[in-house]
């Protein structure tokens, strides 16, 4: 498992990922993003996923609804010596779990929030150090998968690589917006 300084976890988590994992890959439940300035757990929707490995329907509904919070559940250590190498790229936590999904299968289920993404107020899509988004690594790299999910999964995987487009021209425009003199 991986875990973020400002994630926390149901105290039942891991026992109730290893109830559901069965032969798959990873785990994952539903799960909640935990506000700290307000004090409030907003329940997020998680894909569901049946585990089976190369289960186009679960591609499909992973690339419908990408939760890169998955990355934040239970992996077997085969699976993730199998499929984690030394260079990540954005959206590796995405490419990662299309990844499993392929080859072991990723199981998740709906459930009370075992999982809460820790925030500070309103949660923004940003990229890291202020630099512009990379999205056509992952693209690329996730498309042979994603073909795997059929048609719409091609269309919903280009509107993926449109939305980290349309993110990089707002960045740009607030670049510029901030050297233009007053």
């Amino acid at each position: 498992m991986w875990a973020a300084a400002d994630d926390e976890r149901a105290p039942d988590c891991i026992e109730y990922y290893l109830s559901v994992i069965g032969k798959a890959g990873g785990a994952f439940s539903t799960y909640a993003l935990r506000d700290r300035k307000s004090a409030t757990d907003t329940e997020m929707i998680a894909p569901v996923l049946s585990g089976q490995a190369n289960c186009s329907s679960d591609i499909r509904n992973f690339v419908y609804n990408p939760c890169p919070s998955f990355i934040y559940g239970l992996y077997r250590r085969s699976t993730v010596l199998a499929l984690f190498p030394s260079a990540v790229f954005d959206w590796y936590d995405c490419f990662f779990i299309l990844s499993v999904i392929q080859s072991a299968g990723f199981v998740c289920v709906k459930s009370a929030p075992k999982y809460f993404a820790g925030t500070f107020g309103e949660y923004v899509a940003k990229p890291s150090n202020g630099r512009y988004l990379m999205p056509l690594n992952y693209f690329l790299k996730a498309f042979p998968i994603v073909a795997e999910g059929g048609p719409s999964a091609i269309l919903a995987h280009l509107g993926i690589f449109a939305t980290a487009t349309k993110l990089n021209y707002r960045i740009a425009k607030q670049a510029l917006v901030q050297l233009k003199p007053a």
